[in-house]
């Protein structure tokens, strides 16, 4: 029976969500109106490269709150993202998919930069497929402003769950073993020594075939249906038992400037912070070792013997960002190099 429960609740929330929109956009509406408006002018020109998330439109007022000025970019696809409508936005620009044009994604970047004067970047990607092309935008767009991303190389091997590894590895923190495999075979060599594994693609993409977890006991019988091959390499990853978390950073130069850890959410809907010591030392020392700059989400397993093992990283901002919606000192924490301290989301 509790089996069952996640999915009730879940339905329950949706349901609930339905139900309730009407007297939300009512209220939202009425609030709009009667709000005061900050005229567009501000200390700094902020640029954010997605206008459909809430993340996006969370750092949008947060960044208008402080007085900066928010300028939106958008693919074709997202368009009429709610952040382009919002009084927190002064400008919005199409941009061609990063995807599907790269050049002419940079391009456009770059146009709207320079039309704005805008002074930092602060990229805010839901696909992972788009992860890596914004990223590889990063050193043409540091020709005239700030951003506020890891460079390529650094975004590839953190998005990657072998190279992540080896990441935690170097920097002398706990992890599960994780090894990369390009056939099946590699799984029937693999000394399981009474443990059990998961298989699961090295990144996340669209194709649903990629967002994949298997368990594995026995070496001897791994599924034989898995697209792997040595143009489609998969993990091999030991299985760790315990309770699930995640947490996002904001980061300049390997030092945290803001910061939250939550338990996971099925639906990526529900998100508390939580103070969760061992987590937060691992992070600050990931986070150290490998001086990483931006915008930087984790999953942890808190193991059974109180040990955290990162199970996987995704350099791009975490949903639990919403978090922060009544944090003072967010924007600090992002646009500010002289920000001393860790903003937190505020309790309660």
């Amino acid at each position: 029976m509790t089996s069952f429960l996640p999915g009730v609740r879940g339905v329950a929330l949706l349901t609930a969500l339905v139900v309730t929109a009407p007297v939300t956009v009512l209220v939202c509406g009425v609030a709009h109106l009667l709000a005061p408006r900050r005229p567009c002018g501000a200390r700094t020109t902020v640029l954010i490269t997605t206008t459909h998330m809430t993340k996006s439109l969370l750092l949008a007022r947060k960044f208008h709150e402080a007085g900066h000025r928010v300028v939106a970019v958008s693919t074709p696809r997202h368009r009429w993202g709610p952040l382009r409508f919002s009084r927190a936005c002064c400008a919005f620009h199409p941009v061609a998919d990063p995807a599907l044009d790269p050049v002419g994604y940079v391009r456009d970047l770059v146009a709207v930069i320079r039309a704005e004067g805008v002074d930092t970047v602060v990229p805010v990607i839901d696909e992972p497929g788009l992860s890596q092309p914004t990223s590889d935008a990063v050193p043409v767009l540091a020709g005239f402003c700030s951003v506020l991303a890891n460079e390529p190389g650094v975004h590839r091997r953190l998005n990657d769950k072998a190279g992540f590894a080896e990441l935690v590895l170097d920097a002398g923190l706990p992890g599960p073993e994780t090894r990369r495999i390009t056939d099946v075979r590699q799984v029937r060599d693999a000394d399981f020594a009474g443990r059990q594994y998961v298989l699961k693609p090295p990144e996340w993409t669209s194709m649903a075939s990629d967002h994949r977890v298997v368990v594995v006991s026995d070496p001897a019988a791994p599924p034989a249906d898995l697209p792997i091959g040595p143009d489609r390499p998969w993990v091999l990853q030991r299985r760790v038992t315990g309770r699930e978390y995640c947490a996002h950073t904001t980061c300049r130069s390997g030092r945290i400037t803001a910061y939250t850890c939550s338990e996971s959410s099925a639906l990526q809907l529900n998100y508390r912070h939580v103070e969760v010591p061992a987590i937060w030392r691992w992070v600050r020392d990931f986070v150290a070792a490998h001086r990483l700059e931006g915008q930087v989400s984790f999953d942890f397993i808190l193991g059974d013997d109180g040990v955290p093992y990162a199970i996987e990283c995704n350099p791009r901002p975490h949903s639990a960002l919403v978090a922060f919606h009544d944090s003072p000192d967010l924007a600090a924490a992002y646009l500010d190099p002289a920000h001393d301290g860790v903003a937190r989301p505020l309790p309660g």
